[in-house]
């Protein structure tokens, strides 16, 4: 038995990791998905890295950056969108990149009557689970 914790509770052991760890792990690191994940992750963390050294921690895109850190780094294991306006979208992801649909409802609520909200034309990072 694994030696008690302070709380009174016992610290369960992890799973053992089977004969095909090796497998699993090459395949892990080598999927596109997970890399671009990675990629996703760092131009969010530098974006709000350069905003906060120009603006401040206090400032609203900078604060809207660090939201939407969290989201990168969640996406890999709860899936969902990384939510950004689209000042914000355009200056981490490139004007290439779709927004998602949380941001498309966004820019139509936040658009006056009877203007059209602008919307990206390339390809989504990753489809909604």
């Amino acid at each position: 038995a694994a030696p008690s914790q302070p709380d009174g509770e016992e610290k369960a052991s992890p799973p053992p990791l089977g004969p095909t760890w090796l497998q699993q792990a090459q395949g892990h690191i080598f999927d596109i998905q997970s890399l671009e994940e990675s990629k996703e992750i760092g131009k969010v963390y530098r974006a709000w890295e350069e905003q906060v050294k120009a603006k401040g921690l206090e400032d609203r895109d900078a604060l809207l950056l660090s939201t939407a850190y969290i989201q990168a780094l969640d996406r890999g294991k709860h899936g969902g969108d990384i939510n950004l306006p689209p000042h914000l979208r355009q200056k981490v992801f490139g004007p290439r990149q779709r927004r998602s649909a949380a941001d498309e409802i966004a820019a139509k609520s936040a658009a006056p009557a009877g203007a059209a909200a602008e919307g990206g034309t390339g390809p989504s990072p990753r489809p909604a689970p």
